[in-house]
């Protein structure tokens, strides 16, 4: 459902970015384009980032897109000991992670997702 990158430099000090990409019906966080400019955002940028693989329509209509950015901001935000028991990949990004400086960036129809994830 994520991709979840940070560059080592992040710490908790740092924001944390959520990329919802555009299309409603189209493209992915694995699309050549939108990976791209979530490695962009990751080296250039002290922050780690969270690209959301929302459901995407006719199949699944909304509010399920919002439903999933809305998911993806509970996940990132329950830290049990950031995640102790989970793979040592995992529990070093949790542990760089940090809402109080969260944002969400977006582009095309993923703007009005990042909106109502935003509400």
């Amino acid at each position: 459902m994520l991709n979840m990158m940070r560059k080592n430099r992040a710490n908790r000090e740092n924001p944390h970015k959520l990329y919802d990409d555009g299309g409603f019906s189209l493209f992915s966080p694995s699309s050549k384009l939108y990976d791209d400019v979530c490695r962009w955002f990751c080296r250039e940028v002290p922050a780690a980032v969270v690209s959301v693989n929302y459901r995407l329509s006719p199949e699944h209509r909304c509010p399920a897109t919002y439903d999933d950015g809305l998911e993806v901001l509970r996940f990132l935000g329950f830290h049990p000991a950031d995640r102790e028991g989970g793979p040592p990949l995992l529990r070093e990004f949790f542990q760089a992670a940090d809402l109080s400086g969260c944002f969400i960036v977006s582009d095309s129809a993923g703007g009005n997702i990042a909106h109502h994830v935003a509400r």
